[in-house]
């Protein structure tokens, strides 16, 4: 079941863009990233979401399912992270996404 969350600020776009392109760039998986984000996250919120994104890869095999069924980044983003696992490009997607 979906949980209703408030969408990210642009600065919460930037630094999860970010961290993520450097992650993924450097070989490690959608999920391995999400769950050391997890593991090192001391926020209440960021953790539910980080939590909610591990669960969603878990069960659809899918980084943009995941940021898609979270509802907090914006559609454009959604179609974006998408685009970039079709091609094998997601890496470079979430570099543009962050500049």
């Amino acid at each position: 079941m979906k949980k209703e969350n408030k969408k990210l600020s642009p600065e919460e776009l930037f630094a999860f863009s970010d961290e993520m392109h450097m992650m993924i760039q450097s070989g490690i998986s959608a999920l391995e990233s999400i769950t050391l984000m997890l593991e090192e996250s001391h926020n209440a919120q960021e953790k539910d979401l980080l939590k909610q994104m591990q669960d969603s890869i878990y069960d659809k095999g899918s980084f943009a399912a995941a940021v898609k069924d979270t509802g907090v980044f914006p559609e454009y983003y959604n179609y974006m992270i998408e685009i970039g696992e079709q091609t094998g490009k997601t890496d470079e997607v979430l570099q543009t996404l962050a500049n």
